[in-house]
């Protein structure tokens, strides 16, 4: 495949809680460089874990006593810039978080009272910085939701201006284009045919023209 025009790439599925950052980065690097060994062209995309530390040490577990800065599953790179994924072969990593909204969980930063402008600061901490300072390319793997509360709508509108437009923005693939994501449904209706047009048009300023 590597002697076959166009993009190649392949995700390192996120271990989610079961590891923390530093031992998932040193998996990461393994199944990277292994690839790599034997498709040295394509690139590795690389998501998050959910708390820095890995384990049930969460917001989740139902335990307020050891609670930690804990992001989506998959959405936390806060410790990459520590802890950086090193490949054998330059320019072939790709960070790659999730990000979504309250239609999968009703994360604690929706109802502060500066909602939705304490969000960038929220994104900038997790993934965001990674793209501003230069430190790695990144592409958010995955963002979606329903759009059934409104505080999603906003999250869904300022999220995209956080992204850039053009070919300076940063890159993203929606999830999902099909309807049948329980926690965020598609870009289509449930037809799989009629396009969801309140999400395309939040989405639609953000898209680069095909080029033949």
């Amino acid at each position: 495949m590597a002697d076959k025009p166009g993009l190649r790439a392949t995700k390192k599925h996120e271990t989610r809680r079961a590891l923390g950052f530093a031992a998932f980065e040193l998996a990461a690097e393994r199944a990277g460089n292994a690839i790599l060994s034997v498709q040295p062209n394509w690139l590795i995309f690389v998501e998050g874990v959910s708390c820095p530390s890995g384990g049930l040490s969460n917001i989740w577990d139902g335990d307020p006593s050891n609670d930690e800065d804990c992001g989506w599953w998959g959405g936390n790179l806060s410790k990459a810039g520590q802890f950086p994924v090193r490949l054998s072969v330059a320019n072939r990593l790709v960070y790659s978080p999730h990000e979504y909204a309250t239609s999968v969980y009703d994360q604690t930063w929706f109802h502060a009272p500066d909602y939705p402008a304490n969000m960038p600061g929220i994104w900038d901490k997790y993934w965001g910085y990674l793209y501003k300072q230069n430190i790695a390319p990144l592409m958010m793997g995955e963002f979606g939701t329903t759009l059934a509360n409104p505080i999603d709508k906003v999250w869904l509108q300022n999220l995209m201006r956080y992204t850039g437009s053009g070919t300076t923005g940063m890159s993203f693939t929606y999830w999902a284009w099909n309807p049948n994501s329980g926690d965020t449904g598609g870009i289509v209706k449930d037809d799989w045919v009629t396009v969801q047009q309140e999400k395309q048009a939040i989405l639609q300023p953000y898209l680069i023209a095909p080029t033949p």
